[in-house]
């Protein structure tokens, strides 16, 4: 037995016998491997009711349970974030219910934190996706490591172990717009993984979701936004030098840059410089506001993350 407190964090999904199941193997784990624990589970307005569920588990079982439940339906990230706040332990799990006959890992995941390691998180053994999943994914992260100096695992799954204070950095930054995996790396503390095979109920996220939290990601943990810009930038004032040459060659010499003969027309050359610096000059201030509007973008997030309608201990 380990002399620990562990919270573990849980999103609540409508599956009522997967729930029992899962509130009465974790406390049998944590019982029996941990002095002190407490299971936090989030109600991401999930359409389920949970009284008939909750009578039928033991009184010893859910005076360790906290239920806290939001008042709208947010992002999973956020919603895992309403139940991080409210984690006491000196480690906390992120655990989806859908490992209920898996939490075993729970002790497996803390003595990996005992080789110097702040958080563990699983890694796929082996993935089942589609095929437009796998694809995409290849372009994500070939793009979060070419423009990013976030290192992320591709096979790194949500679920994970992490020590107080690793946790307490990771709460600091309440960014709305919020991609729990870049913020684990990217607050730098040692970390490791378990490779296991994970259950496919944890896959629920549809191809419009990912590229949502691919958008989150690459806009909070990449310059891609910015060097697009400036690609523009170098394109365009190129795109006009090549105009003016163009211009300049047919007014001076009859022909064009590829060398075919042509007829100038009065007014043609100063028109087409005209348009080309103005263009240039256009994408140029387009690129200085994008990195203005990042900076204040990254300053004024205070919306809150989640709002609660209730919180029941029992």
């Amino acid at each position: 037995m380990y002399n620990t407190f562990i919270s573990v964090v849980s999103l609540i999904k409508p599956d009522p016998r997967l729930l029992e199941e899962f509130l009465r193997n974790s406390y049998r784990t944590l019982k029996e491997n941990f002095a002190y624990h407490e299971i936090i589970l989030v109600n991401n307005r999930e359409k389920i009711d949970l009284n008939p569920i909750l009578k039928r588990i033991e009184p010893e079982i859910m005076k360790d349970v906290t239920i806290v439940n939001l008042s709208r339906k947010i992002d999973r990230d956020n919603a895992t974030i309403a139940g991080l706040d409210r984690a006491n332990g000196d480690y906390t799990v992120i655990l989806d219910i859908s490992f209920a006959q898996k939490t075993r890992i729970l002790t497996d995941l803390y003595e990996q934190t005992q080789k110097n390691v702040d958080i563990v998180y699983l890694k796929y053994k082996k993935r089942k996706i589609s095929l437009k999943k796998k694809l995409f994914y290849k372009l994500f992260y070939f793009l979060m490591k070419r423009y990013s100096t976030v290192d992320i695992d591709p096979t790194m799954h949500s679920n994970r172990i992490i020590s107080r204070r690793a946790l307490n950095t990771v709460l600091l930054y309440r960014e709305s717009w919020r991609y729990l995996k870049g913020l684990y790396s990217f607050v730098g503390y040692n970390s490791s993984s378990i490779e296991m095979e994970i259950p496919e109920s944890t896959e629920e996220e549809t191809f419009s979701d990912l590229v949502g939290s691919a958008m989150k990601a690459i806009t909070s943990f990449t310059t891609l936004p910015n060097t697009i810009l400036l690609w523009s930038v170098v394109l365009s004032i190129s795109f006009s030098a090549v105009l003016l040459l163009n211009a300049l060659s047919v007014k001076y010499l009859g022909t064009d840059v590829f060398g075919n003969a042509a007829e100038s027309v009065p007014g043609w050359a100063y028109l087409v410089i005209l348009l080309s610096i103005g263009f240039a000059f256009q994408t140029f201030i387009l690129y200085l506001l994008s990195i203005y509007i990042s900076s204040i973008n990254h300053e004024i997030k205070r919306r809150p993350l989640y709002t609660i309608e209730s919180i029941s201990r029992f």
